[in-house]
């Protein structure tokens, strides 16, 4: 099965008594774990799961899904600042002469700006709580406790155009 939103895929692998499940995104494996343990036990039937995530693969799962964050955090700063940058061009049709490249090329994006951020307002809101739910699942996984005091610092990073994915790797894995 391949995901239609990141591309990973999930492996399904059965024979008389046992099902293998693989897959390149965390929290595909627990939504199936969580499924497979209700049906077993709504089935009165008993079940072993064994999980082997590592910090590897949490890094693999996220870097899946970085580049489209990335470009959502750019898309709803881009959009943010449009507002004042239109605004100062009307007051002063002359203000590309002394704005920065950047600011320029917002201005001159502004119509493509307007309607990707339109088309998709909740992108980046999916898109952070995957990135929470994936850090969630790992910990669950993995038999790590999760605080909840740590999701508003996450949801923080997650939010700062400025933050790497390194960064959020060393604050999932309580480097940070």
């Amino acid at each position: 099965f391949k995901n239609t939103l990141l591309g990973t895929q999930l492996v399904c692998r059965y024979r008389a008594g046992e099902a293998r499940f693989t897959s390149d995104l965390i929290t595909t494996l627990g939504i199936i774990q969580g499924a497979v343990t209700r049906e077993a036990t709504a089935a009165k039937h008993r079940v072993s799961a064994s999980f082997n995530p590592s910090a590897a693969a949490l890094q693999q799962s996220i870097a899946h899904v970085w580049p489209q964050l990335e470009r959502q955090r750019t898309l709803k700063r881009n959009f943010q600042l449009l507002e004042g940058l239109a605004e100062l061009k009307m007051q002063d049709p002359d203000v590309g002469s002394y704005l920065s490249p950047e600011y320029k090329k917002i201005l001159n994006d502004s119509e493509a700006i307007r309607t990707a951020y339109k088309e998709q307002p909740q992108h980046l809101d999916h898109l952070t709580s995957l990135i929470k739910d994936l850090y969630q699942d790992f910990c669950k996984l993995t038999g790590i406790s999760a605080p909840k005091q740590r999701m508003p610092m996450l949801e923080q990073l997650l939010a700062d155009p400025r933050s790497t994915l390194d960064q959020v790797m060393d604050f999932m894995l309580g480097k940070l």
